[in-house]
């Protein structure tokens, strides 16, 4: 369409795009062939860009040595199948422009591609389509996947890593992270600042055509991501107080997801669309908060560096919440508050040594999430061969109601579309209406911190002493309807307290170690 508004005799023509859309069926079948030999024999690979970024070495021999590679293996194989395809695409493409600038037409153009093709094949390399067409193709190919070479600052990144193994447990890839988010940010509407996108326009012909039509294509696709997340069916990072984003998730809201019916589905799984939609979607919502703080305190202008910040935290949200980065954040996070987080990361750390493959498995026919407070629980809860998880305490939630995992899309576990159908629980969804955000119990009782056991047990006090049944009368009560929401919130507040407080009174009267570790802290403290 950029082709045909400028009317330049070198452009990309629509023949080209249908010719491209048939090379990419082709070379999905190609690519099936090519990912399944790759499957079978990953060093018989000649591309060296690959997502594995490792060295090929069998490090742990035997059997099980195989089966630990597999997912790199997988990771290989899919990475050559979908080059297989892109290169196919291009060629297609290329070819095509060719029979146009020949000035052939219809029906002639598309027997002068199959015999292009033809020639093509028999000798890649002393292609008729175009001097260096097989090099360029194998480029679209890594530019697809994600794998194209570094510039000067991302191989100094990856040499230092090289040199210093132990940096992979925080970033395993460099190369793929990288270029994804290099590819979506070409489809933003800060596209035009890039420098591809200067040496493109600069070009002219084709390339300026492929170069506007990402930037204009792509910011269309974030307008309408925009529009949607206005209207609700598709959300952002949500609320970003924490106890404000449990009462939201409670409801079966999720971030990051679209709504189709009462069920979101996570899209944050899938680069580089999920950074577009990510941030478009953030954007929405700072959009509105914006206009609702303005509604609010018309005479109070909203603070340019506090929009600032809240832009900066969208996109910088969208890149560490990935899991190619979840290293790099989570040793941030360490740095910034250590007493908060140190714990899990080595927690972690450790963990890693399983193979996620793995833990899927042991997950698998364990919907519920565990409370793995320690090193050694979290290592074990991994091994699917062990059931270790079953016998770990469930996370409940502060009404005592077992928590799960939500559901994965097609293929459960192992999936990576995560979805949620909304509750309509009127409990949750009337203390999300007034703005009543409780916080989970403390961990402690008297000054005595509780063991993971005795934790699910206090929060299982709430369904022996039916709060949320309670909280369910009171909403449906005709005096509770007649309060104004301020009101609201204090009674079910004073409810939900009273009933927590009931709970830590009933497990100190009935757990003999919570006794006796008070009574000696007391005598502690008193002979101090």
């Amino acid at each position: 369409m950029v082709g045909a508004a400028r009317r330049d005799p070198k452009r990309i023509t629509f023949s080209e795009a249908n010719s491209r859309f048939l090379g990419t069926i082709a070379g999905t079948i190609e690519g099936l062939q090519a990912g399944a030999k790759a499957f079978v024999k990953p060093e018989a690979v000649v591309d060296s860009m690959t997502k594995l970024e490792l060295n090929k070495q069998k490090s742990i021999p035997g059997l099980f040595g195989e089966v630990v590679r597999i997912p790199g293996r997988l990771l290989v194989a899919t990475d050559t199948g979908f080059k297989t395809a892109a290169y196919r695409q291009e060629i297609y493409g290329l070819a095509m422009r060719k029979a146009k600038e020949e000035g052939l037409r219809g029906v002639d153009a598309w027997t002068r591609v199959s015999q292009l093709m033809k020639q093509h094949s028999d000798n890649p390399m002393v292609s008729p389509i175009g001097k260096d067409i097989h090099l360029k193709g194998m480029d679209v190919g890594r530019y697809q996947t994600f794998t194209r070479e570094l510039g000067e600052t991302g191989k100094n990144i990856q040499s230092f890593i090289n040199r210093n193994p132990y940096w992979r447990f925080l970033l395993p890839f460099v190369r793929t992270p990288v270029n994804i988010v290099k590819y979506a940010g070409e489809r933003t509407p800060l596209g035009f600042m890039s420098k591809e996108f200067k040496e493109k326009i600069a070009k002219g012909g084709a390339e300026k055509d492929e170069a506007l039509g990402r930037l204009l294509f792509g910011s269309s696709v974030m307008t309408t991501v925009g529009f949607l997340a206005g209207s609700g069916h598709i959300t952002g990072a949500g609320p970003t107080d924490a106890s404000e984003r449990a009462a939201l998730r409670a409801t079966g809201w999720r971030p990051y997801s679209i709504k189709v019916g009462d069920t979101y589905y996570g899209y944050n799984r899938f680069e580089p669309v999920g950074i577009l939609f990510g941030i478009a979607a953030d954007m929405q919502e700072i959009g509105d908060y914006i206009f609702n703080e303005s509604e609010k305190n018309p005479d109070n202008e909203f603070e340019i560096d506090r929009l600032a910040s809240m832009l900066m935290g969208s996109v910088t949200n969208n890149l560490t919440n990935k899991t190619f980065l979840s290293g790099i954040s989570s040793a941030i996070q360490v740095i910034t508050d250590p007493s908060r987080y140190g714990e899990r990361f080595f927690q972690r750390f450790t963990g890693s040594f399983v193979p996620t493959v793995f833990a899927h498995a042991s997950q698998y026919d364990d919907p519920v999430l565990r409370d793995a407070r320690n090193i050694t629980d979290n290592f074990l809860s991994r091994l699917p061969v062990l059931g270790y998880s079953k016998e770990l305490p469930a996370k409940r939630d502060i009404f005592g109601d077992v928590r799960k995992r939500d559901e994965g899309l097609g293929i459960g576990t192992f999936s990576p579309i995560r979805f949620s159908t909304l509750t309509k629980d009127p409990v949750y969804k009337e203390m999300y209406r007034i703005g009543l955000y409780p916080s989970m119990p403390t961990r402690s009782i008297r000054n005595v911190k509780l063991n993971a056991k005795e934790y699910e047990n206090l929060l299982a006090l709430q369904k022996q002493l039916k709060t949320k049944d309670t909280l369910k009368i009171i909403i449906n009560s005709p005096g509770y309807k007649n309060l104004s929401d301020y009101n609201k919130k204090e009674t079910l507040d004073r409810v939900l307290k009273a009933s927590q407080s009931k709970a830590r009174d009933t497990l100190f009267r009935t757990n003999k170690r919570l006794q006796k570790e008070y009574i000696e802290l007391e005598q502690k403290q008193f002979r101090e």
